[in-house]
């Protein structure tokens, strides 16, 4: 267990990672609400990730949350904020680097923590339907809050835990936590490379296909069966839009499929020897000029 002055570290850097305007509630029963930070983090609820994701969180619905990872062989997580009336907790691992959560150039990273959060939800025996945006607050006295240590996980770290099978993906409608973020990005991204020529061949100005890409990433999203905030579906359809707009037209469209093309030539005749080079005529005892002909007839070249 750490000591004093690890705990107090840990829970410090605790409220400065909180986003300014957290969404929270006092009574789930009441619903969310965005508030200020520091009238925000003496309420018992709050999000802790924003933009960027500084942490794991998972929801133990069970009496062993406490020892939940222990019981996956998974390492101790750095909080564990459980009622203390039945056992049940939020789990908390902070990671060493924060992941942008809709970064279009770097969506790699967060795919990759998607997945080590879909393998050790299933480890945890977690529930697979927590939206992840609000957290039990363990900085309020409703709760009991255990800082186990003060390690800063890598993704490798927890990924070395995990076996390929925990993190197989689900159905599109058993999606979840951010693999819903990666499926979201990647059916909006698609339809807004195609989508994006068609505005501008007909000079439309760039607020039309952000709200296109506000209405697809909304609908999107209702396909899910726990859809995500409105909040992060917003910042998903922003940073795709921008992101297409400024990179994608009919020229780029015709660079991209010309150099898929040449990269499946490349491949398709990777090792060919041309026949001026391996001269098979020759082999043969036969002329160049009989070879070419017999071929043609499909005869046989000996």
């Amino acid at each position: 267990m750490p000591d004093e002055r690890q705990t107090h570290d840990v829970l410090r850097d605790y409220k400065r990672r909180v986003p300014q305007r957290p969404y929270v509630s006092d009574d789930l029963r009441d619903g969310v609400w965005q508030t200020k930070k520091w009238p925000g983090l003496r309420l018992r609820y709050i999000q802790a990730n924003g933009v960027m994701i500084w942490c794991l969180i998972f929801d133990c619905d069970h009496d062993a949350a406490f020892t939940a990872a222990e019981d996956g062989i998974l390492p101790p997580p750095n909080l564990v904020a459980m009622n203390p009336d039945n056992g049940r907790g939020h789990l908390t691992y902070l990671l060493d680097a924060p992941v942008p959560r809709t970064d279009a150039a770097r969506v790699g990273p967060l795919r990759y923590l998607a997945m080590i959060e879909r393998g050790m939800t299933r480890r945890l025996d977690a529930d697979i339907g927590f939206a992840g945006l609000i957290t039990k607050n363990p900085l309020h006295a409703e709760w009991r809050t255990v800082v186990r240590h003060d390690y800063r996980f890598t993704l490798r770290d927890l990924d070395d835990y995990l076996h390929p099978a925990n993190c197989v993906m689900p159905r599109r409608g058993d999606m979840s936590g951010l693999g819903r973020n990666c499926l979201l990005f990647d059916e909006l991204r698609h339809q807004a490379y195609r989508m994006v020529r068609e505005f501008k061949r007909n000079d439309e100005p760039k607020r039309n296909f952000d709200q296109w890409a506000i209405f697809k990433a909304t609908e999107l999203n209702a396909a899910f069966a726990t859809p995500m905030h409105l909040s992060a579906v917003l910042s998903i359809a922003r940073s795709v839009a921008r992101w297409v707009w400024s990179r994608f037209d009919d020229d780029t469209f015709r660079a991209i499929q010309s150099h898929r093309g040449k990269r499946g030539a490349a491949k398709r005749w990777a090792g060919h020897v041309p026949l001026s080079v391996s001269q098979p005529w020759k082999t043969a005892g036969i002329s160049r000029a009989t070879f070419y002909r017999r071929t043609r007839r499909g005869r046989s070249t000996k």
